[in-house]
């Protein structure tokens, strides 16, 4: 693989690229993995990222928390991520590949699992209230609904207050309480009397059935939805506003961006390298932290002395923001409390993976577990917190403020306004280059390497636009350089 000129070619643009966006909030060599992965196949990184932290999170056992020193028990956060972009975006072959993947580890070690393999063991996809209740019951207190098209099982009428069909929708407010770990209660009027039922013996001088509970506590449920950014207005924003409960607060938002179409010789790195690593790390993971395993059922990592004072720290200000004594918008203030579950799972998958990654490339599983979380984990958990969740809230904030899921006014671009957003939205860096406008318009490429005269027109328009709009500043050398 690495004597390979382009794999080496494009392993060393991941080192570089991933780096600005969101290496360091996150293991850093899964990381570089998934950069280069999503350069191969032109699709944005953060899609590969969610996914897959997602699902190592659906496999730890449901007793697995980190202790923060600030909650009257240990944090068992969960995974909830709400992933934006538009079609042709790779929203579906970022997630169809990956969890194809974990259900062969499964089928390979079911008596690891819950569920059974016919049945996709705990996962389900675009899945309903009904089916979700009855996976969950099935399956002890596990499940994952995953989404590459979450628009189909969301309702725009829960969003704005109203009922849902739980044959057609799923309604995420019944599983509020699992977004930390917390119970799940079926104590509906037709479970407790089917529950009644089950109860009575059919001969009175016969054995007393196995008492069974209405409820599962904790739980590992997990919701893994990508969808179009019409539902980010219309069902997210718009639940924020109007319905807050803190459902939105509990998710994490990413977005996706253009990117320019891969080199040919890239097409297998998927299957060539990604895809035995990502195996191998599932594989781990079950077998050392999952659903099944004993010696995982009362672990609980603790962060240490110098950690405790920076979450004291940090739990202060988001104490401070939450009774208002900081200014900040209406919906990212409902968020922040939220930011402290998230600062523990980050630990905590940063932490398993540290741990794990020594043993992806040999045959044998590791015996022993650390329970300190190190530095490393910590920084980039907290780093996570900002860049990330409290990133996409701030986005969210913005438009329930703008209230954008009532603006329905056509919009016509012109050609040199369509370029300007393409460029703005692609582009991680802080610095705005024509490699830059390259890598985020191909017809803009081709002209520059056509050395066609438009390409000056059209970074000149690119200029005004951002002038217009009080964007950056044009470096004082850029003006002695073109004089003219």
């Amino acid at each position: 693989f690495f004597n390979d000129t382009a794999t080496t070619e494009i392993y060393t643009l991941s080192l570089h690229d991933a780096l600005p966006i969101f290496a360091d909030t996150m293991f850093y060599p899964l990381a570089v993995l998934l950069q280069a992965t999503a350069m191969s196949v032109g699709m944005p990184a953060i899609f590969y990222v969610d996914v897959v932290l997602g699902l190592i999170n659906s496999l730890f056992e449901r007793h697995l928390a980190v202790d923060l020193r600030r909650f009257p028990s240990a944090s068992r956060n969960r995974y909830w991520v709400a992933a934006v972009a538009n079609v042709g975006e790779g929203k579906s072959p970022a997630s169809a590949p990956i969890v194809a993947l974990l259900q062969e580890v499964l089928a390979q070690y079911p008596h690891l699992a819950p569920g059974t393999a016919t049945d996709r063991f705990h996962y389900q996809q675009n899945s309903t209230s009904a089916c979700a209740r009855d996976k969950l019951r099935a399956c002890d207190g596990y499940l994952t609904v995953y989404s590459d098209e979450a628009g189909l099982c969301l309702s725009s009428k829960y969003a704005a207050g109203g009922d849902i069909d739980p044959y057609r929708h799923i309604d995420l407010g019944l599983f509020l309480n699992a977004a930390h770990g917390g119970e799940f209660d079926f104590a509906t009027l037709r479970e407790r009397m089917q529950l009644g039922a089950r109860r009575k013996p059919r001969d009175p001088k016969g054995p007393i059935p196995e008492e069974e509970g209405l409820q599962l506590n904790p739980t590992n449920i997990h919701f893994l939805s990508l969808q179009q950014e019409y539902y980010f207005n219309h069902f997210w924003v718009q639940l924020a506003s109007d319905k807050p409960v803190g459902l939105a607060h509990r998710f994490l938002f990413s977005f996706g961006a253009y990117e320019n179409p891969p080199p040919a010789s890239y097409s297998g790195f998927f299957q060539a390298v990604t895809a035995p690593i990502l195996r191998r790390i599932f594989e781990l993971v079950l077998v050392r932290f999952g659903p099944k395993v004993v010696a995982a059922r009362d672990l609980t990592f603790q962060i240490t002395e110098e950690q405790g004072g920076s979450v004291k720290e940090i739990h202060e200000l988001v104490t401070a923001i939450k009774r208002r004594e900081v200014t900040v918008a209406q919906a990212l203030r409902l968020a922040m409390p939220k930011s402290m579950y998230w600062l523990a799972t980050a630990m905590m998958t940063s932490h398993v993976l540290e741990q794990l990654w020594a043993w992806v490339f040999c045959p044998f599983f590791p015996h022993e577990y650390y329970i300190e979380i190190t530095d490393p984990c910590f920084f980039s958990a907290v780093r996570f917190v900002h860049r990330r969740f409290l990133r996409g809230h701030a986005i969210l904030a913005v438009n329930a403020a703008e209230r954008a899921w009532l603006v329905q006014r056509p919009c016509k671009l012109s050609e040199e306004e369509s370029f300007f957003l393409r460029v703005l939205r692609g582009c991680p860096q802080q610095v705005l280059s024509v490699d830059e406008c390259c890598a985020c318009d191909l017809d803009f490429k081709r002209a520059w390497l056509d050395k066609s005269a438009s390409v000056d027109v059209r970074l000149f328009r690119l200029w005004q636009l951002c002038t217009d709009i009080g964007l950056g500043r044009l470096p004082c050398g850029a003006l002695a350089a073109n004089t003219d």
